[in-house]
Order: C-alpha cells, then sequence, then structure tokens
C-alpha cells in the first residue's frame, strides 16, 4: 500500500506555493491547486485499505481533512483555470467536479489529470499507479536527495 503523504509531498515539489507576492500569478496558484488537489484525492485513495469494516466514527479525520483538501483545491483551480476551457462558467465546472453534486463517476480525477498534463506537470509523478507515458508532460524522475 502506498504511503498516503507521499502524493501530497509529491505536488509541494512539483507546484510549491510562491516564495513571495512578486511570484503570486494565477499561473503560479493554478498549478498549485491542480497538484494539490490531485494529490489529496490519490492520498485519500491510498488511505482507504487502511479502513477496516468497524471503525469507529471519528477514528480517521485525516480521511475528511483530504476530502476537504482536495475538493477546495479543484474549486480553487476551476476558478484560476486559464481562458479557453470547453466549459462556460466556473460555477458549472465546479459543479460537475463536485463528488457530492455532479461528479458522480470520478470527472473530478480526469479534469486534474488533463489541466496538470497541460500545466506540464505528469500526474505520475504524484499518483504511482499511473503511467507517465501516457501523458504529453515529461515525468520529473526521483527526487534528488536533500531537495
Amino acid at each position: 500500500m502506498a504511503d498516503p503523504i507521499t502524493p501530497i509531498l509529491a505536488a509541494e515539489r512539483l507546484a510549491p506555493p510562491p516564495d513571495t507576492e512578486a511570484e503570486s500569478t494565477r499561473g503560479v496558484w493554478y498549478r498549485y491547486h491542480l497538484a494539490h488537489a490531485f494529490a489529496a484525492y490519490v492520498a485519500f485513495h491510498n488511505t482507504l485499505p487502511t479502513v477496516g469494516r468497524n471503525t469507529e466514527p471519528g477514528s480517521r479525520p485525516e480521511l475528511g481533512y483530504l476530502s476537504g483538501m482536495a475538493v477546495a483545491s479543484t474549486h480553487a483551480a476551476a476558478l484560476l483555470q486559464p481562458d479557453g476551457d470547453p466549459w462556460t462558467s466556473a460555477g458549472a465546472t465546479m459543479w460537475h467536479l463536485t463528488p457530492e453534486l455532479g461528479a458522480l463517476n470520478g470527472e473530478y480525477y480526469d479534469w486534474l489529470m488533463d489541466r496538470l498534463d497541460e500545466a506540464g506537470i505528469n500526474p505520475a509523478d504524484i499518483d504511482h499507479r499511473l503511467t507517465a507515458a501516457d501523458f504529453r508532460s515529461a515525468p520529473t524522475g526521483p527526487v534528488p536527495a536533500g531537495t
């Protein structure tokens, strides 16, 4: 089973937040939220096998945190997306990407993968169940020690 924190660390490395206000652009935040939303969904998926059948309610708060992080960052990415998206409004996009609303078949996962690839981040660098060659963006490869 994959470590649930690994995707989040990969997202942080691939799309870090800006270091200064001058670097704080729409594009930087768009990439940040794309990567972190995808990482949270992947971490949630990686954590599910550790949940037992008789797990006590409230005993796994990290699942709620990961879910909230995933949906919030997906919505932020939808609001920050560059012009040219086929959907006409961020509101409609958010509806279609929210699991409790219009995303009944994992549309958020596919949308995030497509947008990450377009933004130059290979989704396989975050979700190791994927194959890097299936995407246009180049994989980053292993992270050098000390970075």
